[in-house]
């Protein structure tokens, strides 16, 4: 049986299709090695002159949203009605709006209390059992850093959410 996969980690994109075994046995140690890729690599700006190839990440992506839109401001388009809820709101405004690939446990905490209107403090004490779940339902990824990132589709999902 074959499966393919896609993983992109800051400006480092792998794609690879191949047996499952493979899969099963490389797949940790090849993220780990992106990820240790990522911190490492120095980006180079391309040239004004030429305009990346756009992939079917950015191409159905629009702009980041930088400056343009708080934690609470996302609660609310996303109808946060739950800590789950706000957890994703706190990853989509690290990922979305400050433009990080990957974030802390804490990181997430300090965007969840900043969305002060949705943030109760029992959400702090469950976080764990919110980022498992999340990671359960494929809307987080947990690297082996001990770091999140917002899955593909979820990352999707969210954007057009916020577009709209």
């Amino acid at each position: 049986m074959t499966s393919k996969i896609r993983i992109k980690i800051g400006q480092i994109e792998v794609e690879y299709e191949g047996s499952e075994e493979f899969t099963k046995q490389e797949l940790l140690g090849l993220i780990q090695t992106m990820s240790d890729l990522c911190k490492t690599a120095i980006p180079t700006p391309l040239p004004t002159a030429i305009s990346p190839t756009p992939t079917l990440a950015t191409a159905a992506s629009p702009q980041p949203l930088v400056g343009q839109i708080s934690v609470g401001n996302i609660a609310a388009k996303i109808k946060c009605k739950k800590g789950p809820d706000l957890v994703l709101a706190a990853a989509a405004s690290l990922a979305l709006v400050k433009n990080k690939d990957c974030f802390t446990r804490q990181e997430i905490l300090e965007e969840m209390k900043a969305a002060t209107g949705y943030y109760k403090t029992t959400y702090m004490s469950n976080l764990t059992v919110y980022l498992n779940g999340l990671i359960k339902s494929a809307k987080l990824l947990e690297r082996p850093s001990g770091e999140y990132a917002l899955h593909a589709n979820a990352r999707s999902e969210l954007e057009s959410q916020l577009a709209s």
